[in-house]
């Protein structure tokens, strides 16, 4: 986000924000400490056709979008006796976003969507910066560009720096989000980029496999039959996959632990009619916190 001013020491126009997004409304407040803004006739222009008028009009709100990318506001103030002055800014839509994803985040093969970061966990994070729906190539302008990080409100100066624009956040067993505030420094205007990452809990996703070998189903809280076998898929837990041997799978039939060798994949079986509760525990065994549950009622046909 690039900012120009012309503006003088007695008539200031502040935004409410200085890195607008598309369609964000920006309010533009005017401030002196000469002028008495309340009773000044006090006119606003947008890209030069007037956009406000009146006596005490010291606010203005306005929304850049991709038709109106850009805008320049200038702002005229009148009060008898003194001499008319004028301010001006120079608004464009904000190009910068900030990416992030889980690190070591476990989802399975068939999951399409964004790997999580989860408490006790790790997030990448970079800073992008797209002009006309394109990224900006900086390679060129690396050397011009320092990176300020702020994570939970904390100035990081170990993670900012020349050409810091991507990092590897962790997290804490305290920690319920991430909020990262990062600031791109150039040689004649600064942009600042917020971004707040929620940390999920893990979860586990139990798939009852069909007749054959061809479907899979989630499995219900009651499921039935002579045999089930079960599939399973750990989310979001700080590991590569559901294999890796930080992580201990622990099955339990009406409370009893069952030994079972490949516990990512199961079958149950019964010789008799009956009604069993089936567990499973998923323990990050490098976390504290990274565990959860899953249970279900198996009735045996």
């Amino acid at each position: 986000m690039n900012f120009s001013f012309a503006q003088v020491s007695d008539i200031i126009i502040k935004p409410s924000n200085r890195d607008p997004k598309e369609n964000e409304v920006v309010t533009l407040k005017l401030e002196s400490g000469k002028y008495n803004l309340d009773t000044s006739q006090i006119i606003w222009y947008i890209n030069g056709v007037e956009a406000d008028q009146g006596i005490g009009r010291k606010v203005l709100s306005t929304t850049l979008n991709n038709q109106n990318p850009s805008q320049i506001i200038t702002v005229k103030v009148s009060e008898d006796g003194l001499r008319d002055r004028q301010a001006q800014i120079a608004l464009e839509i904000s190009g910068n976003i900030l990416l992030f994803e889980g690190f070591e985040s476990s989802v399975p093969l068939f999951y399409k969507g964004r790997s999580l970061p989860s408490r006790e966990g790790s997030a990448n994070i970079v800073f992008l910066t797209f002009k006309n729906d394109e990224l900006v190539n900086t390679s060129s302008q690396q050397d011009d560009e320092i990176y300020k990080w702020k994570i939970n409100g904390v100035d990081s100066p170990e993670l900012s720096g020349i050409n810091r624009m991507q990092n590897l956040i962790k997290t804490s067993v305290a920690d319920a989000r991430i909020q990262a505030e990062i600031f791109k420094q150039g040689e004649v205007s600064g942009q600042l980029a917020k971004l707040t990452i929620p940390l999920v809990e893990p979860e586990i996703l139990l798939y009852r496999e069909g007749e054959g070998g061809v479907t899979k189903t989630l499995v219900k809280e009651t499921e039935s039959g002579k045999r089930i076998n079960i599939f399973v898929e750990p989310f979001y837990y700080s590991s590569l996959n559901k294999y890796s041997k930080d992580l201990k799978y622990s099955w339990k039939i009406n409370g009893t632990e069952s030994n079972i060798v490949n516990p990512w994949y199961v079958n149950f079986s019964g010789n008799r009619a009956e009604r069993v509760l089936l567990e499973l525990n998923i323990k990050n065994l490098r976390k504290l916190v990274q565990t959860t549950n899953r249970a279900f009622n198996y009735r045996v046909e």
